[in-house]
């Protein structure tokens, strides 16, 4: 109870937890709460299928490096995190999936660094 901020008594929150899984009114997900007042959560939006990382292409610790410093050194406000997964997310989807990964991540920072958020 103290996780959630609660002020209630727990059996007063373990009741209206209740009451909400019943009424089952959240958008994206719907939950249950156990006999040992486990909650559970359900995604309502399919899970897609993605592909093993093991065949995403790795990228080496001096390119995340280089990457880094032109993120930092442009001064744009782009986080290096945001891009990484930004490039990251497009190889998963399939959009495209370059010979050299290493040089595609580069030159996808240097793009972005021009163009400030």
């Amino acid at each position: 109870m103290e996780k959630t901020g609660s002020r209630s008594t727990l059996r007063l929150f373990r009741s209206r937890l209740k009451e909400i899984a019943n009424d089952d009114h959240l958008p994206d997900y719907s939950f249950n709460v156990d006999s040992s007042d486990k909650v559970t959560f359900f995604s309502r939006k399919p899970v897609e299928a993605l592909p093993l990382f093991d065949e995403l292409p790795r990228l080496r610790h001096d390119t995340i490096n280089r990457a880094k410093g032109i993120v930092e050194g442009a001064g744009t406000g782009w986080d290096f995190h945001a891009l990484h997964e930004q490039f990251t997310e497009s190889l998963i989807s399939g959009k495209f999936m370059p010979d050299n990964a290493n040089g595609a991540f580069i030159a996808f920072v240097k793009k972005k660094v021009l163009e400030a958020p």
